[in-house]
């Protein structure tokens, strides 16, 4: 009995240090994710509807945008779909370094995340900036027919583990009810 209490004690504090289950209630939609933990929910902070931030490192936090939009009857990106757009990616996404006098350090290669609510296309890359290794991904996720987009943004040397956070989270969500 006693290994028996002591084996879940492990078992849910480890489940507990890393995340919680969240259900926020947005405009568009009602959201079920998993925050990870020192992570914070943020509704409507600076007209975005659902943030998530880190806790602070270094004076850098980490953020995961979601923005629910009108659009339905979307269909998922396939792997196809995400290379044939890519090229038009890295072009918007060099003129805005030039813009800021950030250097590119690479572009990440478009993949597909799913899990059985959802799939999400991903496109990333990373970038230096005032001495300081950034990493940006945008992630477009099809839920239940319809359109959210995300937006990843972190210091790479401060949150080395932010991606696999975010891919985490954006792996749990849920559309529990578009309005």
């Amino acid at each position: 009995m006693l290994r028996s209490l002591v084996l879940f004690s492990l078992i849910f504090n480890t489940i507990t240090a890393y995340s919680k289950v969240e259900t926020v209630k947005l405009k568009r939609v009602n959201l079920g994710l998993d925050v990870p933990k020192d992570w914070f929910v943020k509704v409507g902070l600076m007209g975005i509807p659902l943030v998530l931030i880190s806790k602070t490192i270094n004076n850098q936090k980490a953020s995961l945008s979601f923005t629910p939009t009108k659009h339905e009857k979307v269909l998922p990106s396939t792997i196809n779909d995400l290379r044939g757009q890519f090229e038009q990616y890295k072009s918007g996404r060099e003129v805005w370094m030039n813009k800021r006098y950030a250097k590119l350090v690479k572009f990440i290669d478009p993949k597909i995340v799913e899990n059985k609510e959802n799939s999400a296309a991903v496109v990333g890359f990373e970038y230096i900036m005032d001495d300081r290794k950034f990493a940006e991904y945008s992630i477009n996720i099809f839920c239940k027919d319809r359109y959210i987009f995300s937006k990843l943004l972190y210091e790479v040397g401060s949150h080395p583990n932010a991606y696999s956070q975010a891919m985490k989270t954006v792996s749990s969500l849920n559309c529990k009810e578009w309005k």
